[in-house]
């Protein structure tokens, strides 16, 4: 269970964690006093943030004619490192020069003017400034996002957040290194002492941050621009002034002591932003600050003062909650979105119990919403559901969670209840939503929902059983109506049939990464052979399990049915096949035809069939060896996108062949109007041709009305020379089964040739 808890929480805290990172890395950066290292670490740091390919950190010069590439890293660091370009070229000079960020890539414009080029091949990319003190001092630039993805506003409001905590250190180690470059012209111009005191004022007023220099009663000795800045007031009146009376400290509302007041009574440095979350200037103005306050002393140890350092940092704390906020919530509907429903989940799941009240999760999936947004668009969908949070909302005590984990599927976590009591909260759910009526454009639409109740108990397993528990139920309430609830029991042997099928998912998702499905084939023959024939076959599928077991489509086809995966499954069959028979050109010539079977799935989905198109666009010379076999359900069930299909293809070539026929009379119908070559008897009735008169009088007039439309056709499992013997008497054109020959790996049908 732990370690359950914990492989669940891992993902929760990495995206939990990436503001703290961003914050702990921002730390580690202001800390780094030397340019080189410290562009370096920016660099790498913004890398890591944005899970960029590359990262560069342009600087503009002295002069603010150009810029420099003065550090990289990823993918062609080296040879952009140390480049210099005018600031009117190229995408980080329009940034530099607009002070503007800028994101670019699928979904997003490019909003640069014509005379900026675009870096061709490059998909996305995330330009930010790097300003400070109100003047832009540089930039971080992230070409390409890792794994081909594109940058998102998430990507630049982190990065943005990144740059104003590297700006400040960037501009303080650049002035300590000039300033150090000053030093030896300094010290030979001035004595020794005035040199100090000139050297420490300057250092002093060169610093971005806000520095308050005070004696050991807190009365203030020196100040520099930035602290005047922030708290609104001039030298004059600031100096020998308590600190007190230049600015409040504030926790959460509330006036706290001065933090140079705290280090003094205590003799120690102190973090401000561990003490007060706010300032308030005398002028009431209120900033956001984080800083310190370390002691001074004197030569004899003794506490000479502080020095007190700090920052406004209300816009990072801004950017920082907002966020927070998005990583939290739904941005449609304003709930608790998925990774936060989980993650509470997870620490309900940890204080529940067997017995009595417990927390009860409600997994809820909207009956005919899709009609919504196919109907009138994803506007009218989005307001639909706002309006149907309110009605959610209605049932959620104040202990409860509502959360939105989908598209169009909620989840109530109950706490402190009973598997009875939940029931029927979501019964009440279930009326009040099939009661609510959405209008839009003047036309009334009605949606239900489907939810599965389950108990959040240790004895379900963890989170992810939970939820897959949960999802099972809601889909169980779906087919057996829509509408409905169904609870989750464990010894429901349907919800766990369909748990099983939900594993195979993963399983067929893993095997068409890893290659794992291999082609078999099973040879047809003509009923009466002549001299010549070519090699004919139809080509099975077979998966070659993680233990090695060679399992047959029985095991995993219905799963990929239900999950609508065999598109996947069946443009991998064509491509590999293509692919295999491209090396085999001397079997591709002694090749009459080669069956692949076309799921229903694939035919209702524009996209496949393009894929598919497109696959067979690139092989012309295959296209005459092909033929595609279709079920009598898939083809009936798609009749006008199957009829457009199999004409663009057969004037390629391409054959077709209606598979499984006879077990559905209405199909006689549609016979005249599909242009298919072949009709291919289903077994159930060729295996009793020879025994059964309705099968031997339905195969026989199967066989006839093909012959007056000019369609061959094909018997399958002929297992017997009997059977052979029948159906070649009725005139049948090609058998297929075990007798003509046993399905072999397809590697040894062309092996033979």
């Amino acid at each position: 269970m732990a370690a359950e808890q914990r492989r669940i929480e891992q993902p929760f805290d990495r995206i939990d964690n990436e503001l703290d990172l961003l914050l702990a890395l921002g730390k580690h950066v202001v800390t780094e006093l030397d340019l080189d290292q410290l562009l370096q670490r920016v660099a790498e740091y913004a890398q890591q943030v944005i899970d960029a390919e590359t990262m560069v950190v342009p600087l503009i010069d002295f002069a603010r004619s150009e810029y420099t590439y003065r550090s990289a890293c990823g993918a062609s660091a080296a040879d952009i490192l140390h480049q210099s370009l005018p600031l009117s070229v190229g995408m980080c000079g329009w940034v530099l020069s607009n002070q503007q960020p800028l994101l670019f890539g699928r979904g997003s414009p490019l909003t640069m003017d014509s005379y900026t080029e675009w870096e061709e091949g490059m998909e996305s990319a995330l330009l930010v400034p790097l300003i400070s003190r109100g003047q832009i001092i540089g930039g971080l630039s992230g070409l390409g996002k890792k794994h081909g993805g594109s940058f998102t506003q998430r990507d630049l409001d982190l990065l943005t957040l990144f740059a104003s905590q590297a700006s400040v250190a960037i501009e303080n180690a650049q002035i300590l290194r000039r300033q150090a470059e000053q030093q030896r012209q300094l010290q030979e111009l001035l004595g020794q002492a005035r040199y100090e005191k000139t050297l420490a004022e300057t250092t002093l007023e060169s610093i971005v941050d806000a520095v308050v220099v005070t004696d050991a009663d807190g009365t203030v000795l020196n100040i520099n621009r930035g602290a005047l800045s922030l708290l609104e007031i001039e030298r004059p009146q600031a100096i020998d002034s308590p600190i007190e009376q230049l600015m409040t400290f504030m926790q959460e509302g509330s006036k706290v002591r001065s933090c140079v007041r705290t280090a003094l009574e205590t003799d120690t440095s102190v973090r401000i932003e561990q003490i007060a979350d706010e300032a308030v200037n005398r002028r009431g103005g209120r900033f956001s600050v984080e800083g310190s306050v370390a002691i001074l002393r004197d030569a004899d140890g003794l506490v000479a003062g502080t020095v007190m350092t700090f920052r406004d940092i209300s816009e990072k704390k801004r950017l920082t909650e907002r966020l927070h906020h998005e990583a939290t919530y739904d941005t449609l509907t304003n709930l608790i979105n998925r990774r936060e429903f989980e993650a509470r989940l997870c620490r309900s799941l940890n204080g529940a119990t067997s017995d009595g009240a417990q927390p009860v999760l409600c997994y809820m999936d909207l009956d005919q919403f899709k009609i919504v947004n196919d109907t009138c668009g994803h506007a009218a969908g989005d307001r639909l559901l706002s309006e149907l949070c309110s009605v959610l909302q209605r049932h959620v005590r104040e202990n409860d969670t509502l959360a939105r984990i989908g598209g169009d599927e909620f989840a109530l976590l109950l706490e402190n209840s009973t598997l009875e009591d939940a029931t029927k909260v979501a019964e009440r759910i279930r009326r009040d939503i099939e009661a609510f009526s959405f209008i839009w454009n003047e036309r009334p639409f009605r949606v239900g929902v489907s939810i599965g109740v389950v108990p959040v108990t240790s004895e379900i397993g963890g989170i992810g059983e939970l939820l897959s528990a949960a999802d099972r139920a809601c889909y169980a309430a779906k087919e057996q109506g829509r509408n409905r609830i169904r609870v989750y029991y464990e010894s429901d042997e349907e919800l766990s049939s369909r748990h099983r099928e939900m594993q195979w998912v993963a399983r067929i998702h893993e095997a068409l990464d890893a290659q794992r499905f291999t082609l078999h084939c099973q040879p047809i023959a003509p009923a009466i052979p002549t001299h010549d024939d070519g090699i004919a076959y139809e080509l099975l599928l077979r998966l070659h399990d993680a233990d090695g077991t060679l399992l047959l489509p029985g095991a995993f086809m219905p799963a990929a049915e239900r999950f609508d995966l065999m598109p996947s499954i069946d443009r991998w069959v064509v491509d590999r096949y293509l692919s295999w028979l491209a090396q085999r050109p001397e079997h591709l010539q002694n090749l009459s035809m080669a069956a692949i079977n076309l799921s229903g799935q694939t035919l209702s989905n524009l996209e496949h069939l393009d894929h598919i198109e497109n696959s067979m666009r690139r092989y012309p010379a295959a296209c005459r060896k092909i033929c595609f076999e279709v079920t009598e359900t898939a083809a009936i069930g798609n009749i006008a996108r199957a009829k457009e299909f199999v004409e663009r293809m057969r004037a390629r070539g391409v054959r077709f062949s209606l598979d499984d026929f006879g077990t559905g009379m209405s199909s006689f119908s549609y016979l005249k109007n599909l242009p298919v070559d072949f009709i291919k008897i289903d077994g159930s009735f060729v295996r009793h041709v020879c025994d059964d008169p309705f099968d031997s009088r339905l195969v026989a007039s199967i066989i006839d009305i093909a012959k007056i439309l000019g369609k061959q056709t094909v018997a399958e499992y002929v297992e017997t020379a009997a059977i052979h013997e029948y159906v070649s008497k009725l005139g049948i054109d090609y058998v297929q089964g075990f007798w003509v020959a046993r399905p072999m790996p397809l590697d040894e049908i062309g092996d033979r040739t």
